[in-house]
């Protein structure tokens, strides 16, 4: 008997246990009668006995004095075997009180049908079906509910005429979280429909827990008011058999449930009460309804995904397509769910103008941290304007149709952006292309709204997309024949980016109409050398930052954190807060091979592999921290298991570094206008990234001259040859040379020159020697390469003297350095430089006159005018770069000096026809050596006899205890001694050669 207040369970009423032997029930279809045939029926979903020993399957118990028959659960059966009471339907129960019909003394037999002949009752399964076609139910899009009573109608097969109620609109149903309570019996006390209050949609944390949306249903565990659809010829207080087989309830909306912005699969329980629903003890569970999440593409005109990126995942034997659009690309927008058919709204939907809405808007709720209200957002923000191929008809809400898409007549989908061209023919189908463009790179989100469009609860988040590509509005400012680097901020920059310069004279919406294979607009011959594509290395801050390329870092465990997940690497990051990272193979463990828990670890894997905003917690040698934080944030008791963090791939792409540009000297840019820059995704793909522009300057030019010791040039540069030149230069009135905190830098360029324009034929025109007149090239110069190389090793290689007008001195450089600048083009050879690094508030001086003295060789050339000269090369044969503070901005000059030597061709010893030197007579004027004796130094006033030879002195080396120098006086030597020749010093002697 039950009990009439709570927990209203069942009391014993004193009855006998069950006899033994044991009684037994048999379920067969209601078209058999009980007793029928000899063998049992092998169907076993007609078969409610299975054999002894089968491991949890009891046939009968005894419970507070009654038998209770268990037949398994209704889903979910052990592996093996699958329970009657897997299908919807109407059985037959047929009893068998100990009988043996055969007498061979098994009684109740499971073999024999004839043991059971009292028909005691029916048993009614009941389930859930989402209308008549099966649909797949998506978040917000209307179903009907259909609570299926066993009927022939609903299951196919001959079962009977349904077992619900009869009294029109007595049923009621709720919408209830999964829960293990709720598989209870409506009899037991711990069932868990009894008290389970209706889901309503709530949020923890970075989850969101879609519940029921519509329509308006219940108020209480017990107290639901949604009433089923009344069948034609129904009528309230008359019975109705089309209620008996199937009550439906219509128009049914269940919330999309999220984590970390991402929709995902929801499975909820259906709690029915057939009759006086206002009684908790009527309440039991008739099923469960699956939730999928909605898929959004953005397709190009392949009807692929863009930019796709394919991360496999072995342990689920699947894999992710993460598709990234670029800027100012057309894309269609596809909401979509599986082929199955869905509650999607088609075209021939009542009021058009408020179903099938869609919105693209920027995503600003992408962090814990920066939490909105998503339907308000979507209901509410007008699309901006960086969106077009979509645009606002009327109102806040109606934008431009989609074509819905179909699986023979049911819609799947819809696709939106469809730019269409009349079809050829009468009967072909319109030729559409994608006409959705955004401007901007960044994160967006794209919002649905399927019916009642002007109801802020029909709308949902379907996905966010990143649209990548460099931001707009970005500005340099450059000097013309140095070349240069430019860094710029985007989303999603990857080392096939390329850049393109336009004419100052262009516009910036002519990038995406230049054709990447006519060659760099403006490019070499015009103007100067296009960007290479991006570099990759800590120091420069280059575009792709991984693993292998920041100190080999790795990342080592990913953790729990209140405000998102903590990376920690083995090593130095050098991330910093704002930059965004881009994670690439991370596998998550899936709790069991469950398709449920595979495919949350499928979408969790997507959560991570993506682009993500960093917070830096700490990057510290010291102390060995080095962690960063990244805006994905789940439950304590809900954060993943990583599978190989060490495995996990990393990439900073919020910025890209382009090296290798050269504007040439004398084509700046106009005034008020840069040149335009451009950027595109991969070498075969338009320039779609409207990026900036680029002004680009002559730099002012300073005093500088060249001063000789030796007029004759070499046929080749070899060790030995050459001789001391001095570069001159006079620094201008310039208040960076004052203002500049940093670094300062100088350096010279030995200029080649251009020995025929229309051939673009170049050459050498001064090779550097060393301070022991070796050749200097990059080889040479070692490990004195890069300004963090520069040492004072290397000055002291190359400088033979530094001096100064300034009472201070030249300024002692911190170190030097030796580059080739082959960033040329057209066969010119690379430009030689040497630099000298300054240490901060200890660089040059304005309005000071300065001199280096370096060793030079003058290349020899066949035609004598293309021999230094100070016509040759046109613009100077060394240029004196001043350079700016390079902490702030390395490639900022602040004046350029260009050093020719004075007029050559006056000075130039005469030659012969042959080739030979010209002894001149001794009529002529011109000085001359000694035809005997050379030249010699004649004494001056007080040294004797005026005219007379002054003899030089020497000295003997000191002695510093080695074996190659003199020895001291004390020891017979003659260290610190005058000399005239080596061998005074003991060098040698007249048998043997000074070494």
């Amino acid at each position: 008997k039950r009990r009439q207040e709570a927990p209203y369970d069942f009391m014993p009423l004193g009855l006998p246990d069950a006899a033994d032997p044991e009684w037994r029930v048999w379920v067969t279809d209601m078209g058999k009668d009980c007793g029928e045939g000899g063998a049992a029926d092998p169907n076993p979903l007609e078969v409610g006995v299975l054999p002894d020993g089968y491991e949890g399957y009891q046939r009968v118990f005894n419970y507070q004095g009654y038998e209770v028959h268990n037949f398994g659960m209704s889903y979910n059966p052990e592996p093996g075997y699958t329970t009657f009471t897997g299908s919807i339907g109407t059985f037959k129960l047929c009893y068998c009180s100990g009988l043996s019909m055969d007498g061979l003394g098994l009684t109740c037999d499971y073999t024999q049908q004839a043991d059971y002949p009292q028909t005691i009752g029916r048993l009614v399964i009941l389930g859930v079906v989402t209308t008549e076609y099966e649909l797949v139910v998506y978040p917000t899009l209307r179903f009907d509910l259909y609570i299926c009573c066993g009927s022939q109608e609903c299951v196919g097969r001959n079962q009977g005429e349904g077992a619900c109620s009869e009294e029109v609109g007595t049923p009621r149903y709720k919408i209830v979280a999964n829960n293990p309570y709720n598989d209870y019996l409506y009899f037991e006390s711990e069932s868990g429909c009894r008290t389970a209050e209706q889901l309503e949609t709530f949020s923890t944390g970075s989850k969101i827990v879609g519940g029921h949306l519509g329509p308006d249903n219940c108020n209480g565990p017990a107290d639901c008011h949604h009433l089923p659809f009344v069948p034609d010829g129904c009528s309230s207080g008359v019975p109705c058999a089309d209620q008996r087989t199937k009550p439906t309830f219509k128009g049914v909306q269940i919330d999309a449930s999220f984590d970390n912005m991402v929709q995902m699969r929801a499975e909820l329980d259906i709690c029915y009460c057939d009759d006086t629903c206002t009684d908790p003890l009527n309440w039991f569970k008739a099923g469960h309804v699956s939730v999928y999440p909605m898929l959004l593409e953005l397709q190009n005109v392949d009807g692929d995904l863009p930019e796709q990126i394919q991360l496999s995942n072995p342990s689920i034997g699947s894999k992710i397509t993460l598709g990234f659009a670029v800027v100012n690309t057309p894309v269609w927008v596809v909401i979509k769910g599986s082929d199955n058919y869905g509650g999607w709204s088609t075209e021939s939907s009542p009021d058009p103008t408020k179903t099938r809405e869609m919105k693209i808007l920027r995503d600003e709720c992408g962090r814990p941290d920066r939490a909105c209200e998503m339907k308000i957002k979507c209901l509410s923000e007008e699309q901006p304007n960086v969106v077009t191929g979509h645009r606002l008809v009327s109102g806040n809400t109606d934008y431009t149709e989609p074509i819905t898409l179909l699986n023979g007549i049911q819609p799947t989908g819809q696709r939106y952006g469809s730019q269409c061209a009349a079809p050829v023919s009468a009967d072909a189908e319109p030729l559409c292309e994608p006409a959705i463009e955004i401007s901007e790179p960044g994160w967006f989100v794209v919002c649905y709204c399927d019916t009642n469009c002007n109801e802020v609860a029909n709308w949902a988040l379907v996905g966010r997309e990143l649209i990548t590509g460099p931001d707009p509005g970005q500005t340099w400012r450059r000097y013309t024949e140095t070349t240069f680097s430019i860094n710029i901020t985007g989303w999603g920059l990857k080392s096939t980016n390329q850049l393109r310069l336009l004419s100052p004279n262009d516009d910036l919406s002519f990038c995406g109409m230049i054709n990447p294979a006519t060659g760099v607009e403006y490019g070499p011959t015009d103007r100067g050398h296009g960007p290479k594509a991006p570099t990759s290395g800590r120091t420069t801050q280059a575009l792709v930052w991984s693993k292998t390329e920041a100190d080999n870092s790795q990342i080592i465990s990913l953790e729990y954190n209140v405000q998102g997940t903590k990376l920690t690497f083995n090593k130095r990051h050098g991330l910093v807060d704002g930059d965004r990272v881009m994670l690439e193979g991370v596998r998550i463990e899936a709790a069991s091979s469950d398709p449920w828990d595979t495919d949350r670890a499928t979408a969790v894997e997507k959560m991570y592999s993506s682009v993500h905003e960093v917070t830096l917690g700490c990057d510290d040698e010291t102390t060995k921290c080095h962690e960063i934080l990244i805006p994905v944030s789940f439950l304590a008791s809900e954060f993943p298991t990583f599978s190989s963090p060490t495995s996990i791939v990393w990439y900073r792409n919020s910025e890209a570094q382009f090296d290798n540009i050269r504007i040439r000297y004398g084509y700046p840019s106009l005034e008020g206008r840069g040149y335009r820059v451009c950027w595109a995704p991969d070498a075969s793909s338009p320039y779609v990234g409207q990026v900036g522009e680029m002004r680009v300057d002559d730099p002012l030019l300073m005093e500088s001259r060249l001063g000789l010791t030796t007029v004759l040039p070499q046929e080749e540069t070899l060790d030995g040859r050459g001789s001391p030149v001095v570069v001159y230069f006079k620094t201008g009135s310039s208040a960076r040379y004052e203002q500049a905190d940093g670094p300062m830098h100088l350096y010279l360029a030995i200029m080649p020159g251009l020995i025929n324009y229309d051939a673009e034929e170049w050459s050498q025109v001064m090779e550097p020697m060393d301070w022991q007149l070796k050749a200097m090239d990059e080889t040479a110069a070692g490990d004195f390469l890069t300004w963090e190389s520069a040492n004072q090793v290397f000055c002291g290689r190359m400088f033979l003297e530094m001096w100064s007008e300034d009472p201070g001195g030249f300024p002692m450089p911190d170190g030097c350095y030796f580059n080739e600048d082959t960033v040329h083009d057209n066969g010119r050879p690379p430009v030689k430089e040497i630099h000298l690094r300054f240490g901060p508030r200890n660089g040059l001086k304005k309005e000071t006159v300065y001199m280096l003295v370096l060793n030079m060789n003058i290349i020899k050339y066949d035609d004598a005018t293309k021999v230094l000269d100070t016509g040759f090369p046109d613009t100077g044969a060394v240029w004196v770069w001043s350079m700016d503070d390079y902490n702030s901005d390395p490639f900022s000059v602040i004046e350029l000096g260009q050093a020719k030597p004075g007029e050559l061709d006056d000075r130039v010893p005469p030659k012969t026809p042959d080739g030979k030197l010209l002894v001149l007579g001794e009529d002529s004027e011109d000085p001359r050596f000694h035809p005997d004796d050379g030249f010699k130094v004649v004494a001056s006033d007080g040294w004797g006899a005026p005219g007379a030879w002054q003899e030089l002195t020497g000295w003997c080396l000191p002695n510093n205890g080695n074996l190659d120098t003199p020895l001291p006086v004390s020891r017979g030597g003659r260290a610190c001694m005058p000399c005239n020749t080596e061998e005074d010093c003991g060098n040698g002697d007249e048998f043997t050669a000074p070494n």
